[in-house]
């Protein structure tokens, strides 16, 4: 029992490799290699981002279901809107009662689709510009954590020199005063 919760310990701990959103083959071995070296650098924030960000992998999948889905023109798009409509309307099932109500329900539905088929300006062009639209801001606001941790920390370095440098003519000066007294008195 001792044995297995230590191994599950070990597994559980154990460095993951994180699944990128590209294949293998969509970069050198030498690019892979600098993006899993668990060293951070500026110039690789976007490359990071694009492959492991979990914003920009559901913005991906998003993207390639609503080409699946709908297409990638303005009038695919109005197609698949026309499309549904008709089979909502291919499923009214004519019956009194209950029936009645989801049939109008049904019919409701297939008329605003057919409006948004008309009024519809929507392509994969656009879903697509929205999409990279947010992996640039989010490579924008990671460029910008970066060089504030970095000029954070140049400061704080630059402050620590500062105490140093005033303590060293603190002493300098004391020592300087101590001499002098030496001096007077002989």
């Amino acid at each position: 029992m001792v044995i297995a919760g230590a191994a599950a310990f070990l597994a559980a701990s154990a460095p993951m490799t994180l699944l990128a959103s590209s294949p293998e083959f969509a970069r050198s071995a030498q690019e892979w290699e600098r993006l899993r070296d668990d060293v951070l650098e500026y110039e690789e924030i976007a490359d990071l981002i694009h492959e492991y960000n979990v914003t920009v992998q559901n913005n991906q999948y998003e993207y390639n279901e609503f080409i699946k889905d709908y297409g990638r023109t303005k009038e695919d798009v109005s197609d698949a809107y026309r499309k549904l409509a008709d089979e909502l309307e291919s499923g009214m099932s004519g019956e009194d009662g209950m029936g009645m109500v989801s049939d109008f329900q049904l019919e409701l539905q297939a008329k605003q689709l057919r409006e948004q088929a008309d009024d519809n300006l929507e392509d994969s062009g656009i879903y697509y510009l929205n999409y990279s639209q947010a992996e640039a801001s989010l490579v924008l606001s990671a460029q910008l954590k970066f060089l504030s941790y970095y000029k954070s920390q140049l400061e704080l370095e630059s402050a620590s020199k500062r105490r140093c440098w005033k303590t060293a003519m603190s002493l300098y000066k004391h020592s300087y005063r101590q001499a002098r007294l030496r001096r007077q008195r002989c």
